[in-house]
């Protein structure tokens, strides 16, 4: 909480220290308290993105397909079983499309630049949550969720949709 009387003004921030910001209330009560404290909180998603549109604006959007893509071979237990949408609360939907004998992952409708990797996939520096690793999460032998980790957010769990 602060007060500053000569102002005639006061401000009490209460918000949750975890997950991402949601919705405008949590983003003005994040955005005033960094600029209360003179700190900052966590990973900065509006610079982040803001670098990464820059970047896509520089090199020019990659058309659909153009990014790397996942082998049917890489996904445990066959790529049907895994194919469909994925979704969470914070990051909305991840898709995974197969497309003959490689797969899409995407973010919403973007493409993300995946590579197999050690039992999941690892994600391009120029994509959305680029940097990350993903892994595929069984339950009861079903396919039942896509994990990704990133090191400055932690894990997002995108759940299976059924």
């Amino acid at each position: 909480m602060l007060i500053l009387p000569k102002d005639n003004a006061g401000f009490a921030v209460l918000i949750n220290s975890i997950g991402l910001p949601k919705g405008l209330g949590d983003t003005i009560a994040i955005d005033l308290l960094e600029r209360l404290t003179g700190e900052k909180s966590g990973v900065d998603i509006l610079d982040s993105m803001t670098k990464l549109v820059k970047r896509l604006r520089e090199r020019g959007l990659p058309e659909q397909g153009v990014w790397g893509k996942l082998a049917a071979s890489d996904f445990p237990g066959g790529v049907a079983r895994w194919a469909g949408e994925y979704k969470n609360a914070d990051f909305g939907t991840l898709r995974v499309v197969p497309t003959g004998e490689s797969v899409e992952i995407l973010l919403g409708a973007v493409p993300l630049d995946v590579s197999a990797s050690d039992g999941g996939f690892a994600i391009g520096k120029e994509s959305l949550l680029g940097g990350g690793t993903g892994t595929f999460v069984t339950k009861g032998g079903a396919a039942h969720s896509i994990r990704i980790h990133d090191e400055r957010i932690g894990d997002v769990e995108f759940e299976k949709v059924q």
